[in-house]
């Protein structure tokens, strides 16, 4: 009789879409690890922890976040992918996934190929050109034309060649004609004060790390590298609105693993992360920061990453740059 129950539990479980463990082996049972290859307050780890915090409720285990910066995202990058190919160890990751293989040299891993796709978790309309809020650059063509008069020698920010900041701020500098000194970071939150400071001129940031320094006249935003202005700057034009219609960058965050994961733990992943992006308190917090929840499924979501892949070498092409060692 007992064992005549259990089995119609389970029957019924794997009716209803619930059936994650006898499907999985148990999967997961126990905590799970996401890397965010960039530091604390990035916009990568600003989504990455809130998701953490919904995926454990569903998952029943932890989902432990742990920084690992460096080399535009490289570092913490390649620790997933030599990984073990179990669903237990993530990597959330952002368009410089798709644009290091591009600006690097030698990468420590193949990005078509080591790598599971998981779930595209969020999407922004792009990425803010700042300023001073103490800038006598009032708008974009106010600072192009100070930008002119002193050829090499004023500064913008960004996160590195590998990050959108980077990229966009070369591609910029392309078709204005400019000459401004590229100043690297390890990530957008690291150099915030130093433009508000006027240590640097203007940088490139996501709007998660600008939005609040910009409501609150800290920074002055002067344009937006997406194809649509943001509900939360609405004042802001884009750069394709001021006449730099190849300036069309978005952002992206998603959810990667080592390449191999079983299909069904795949599955898994993908259910809760869909389940987690869909919670209310998730999507406020996207929301507010001008972020759109995505939660596409893995083959949509590898789809993408290869169409991002074949687009981010035509920038770089078009802006010349020279893959670093």
């Amino acid at each position: 009789m007992r064992y005549a129950i259990t089995s119609a539990l389970i029957i019924a479980a794997c009716f209803a879409g619930t059936c994650v463990a006898v499907r999985a082996q148990g999967f997961p049972d126990r905590p799970i690890h996401i890397i965010v290859p960039y530091p604390p307050g990035d916009p990568t780890d600003v989504i990455a922890r809130a998701y953490a915090d919904e995926a454990s409720k569903g998952l029943g285990q932890k989902v432990i976040v742990e920084n690992r910066p460096g080399a535009v995202g490289i570092i913490g990058t390649s620790v997933v992918a030599k990984a073990p190919p179990d669903g237990y160890t993530l990597v959330a990751t952002s368009l410089a996934h798709v644009t290091n293989p591009f600006v690097t040299a030698k990468m420590p891993y193949d990005t078509r190929t080591d790598f599971t796709p998981i779930t595209m978790l969020g999407r922004s309309p792009g990425a803010v050109f700042v300023v001073s809020g103490n800038s006598p650059a009032k708008t974009l063509a106010d600072f192009i034309r100070l930008a002119k008069e002193k050829p090499g020698t004023m500064t913008f920010a960004n996160a590195g060649i590998g990050q959108m900041s980077g990229l966009a701020g070369e591609l910029f500098m392309k078709m204005a004609d400019l000459k401004l000194v590229s100043v690297p970071y390890q990530g957008a939150s690291s150099y915030a004060t130093d433009i508000m400071t006027d240590r640097v001129n203007s940088g490139v940031m996501g709007l998660i790390g600008s939005v609040q320094h910009v409501q609150a006249g800290g920074l002055r935003a002067l344009a937006l590298t997406g194809p649509k202005r943001s509900p939360i700057l609405p004042d802001v034009p884009t750069f394709r609105e001021l006449g730099f219609t190849e300036m069309n960058l978005v952002g992206w965050f998603g959810l990667l693993g080592p390449a191999g994961i079983p299909r069904d733990r795949v599955d898994i992943l993908y259910r809760e992360a869909e389940r987690a992006v869909k919670s209310p308190t998730f999507q406020k917090l996207l929301e507010r920061y001008g972020i759109d929840a995505v939660g596409s499924n893995p083959d949509e979501f590898a789809k993408f990453i290869s169409e991002n892949l074949d687009a981010t070498a035509d920038i770089v092409k078009k802006i010349g740059y020279v893959p670093r060692n």
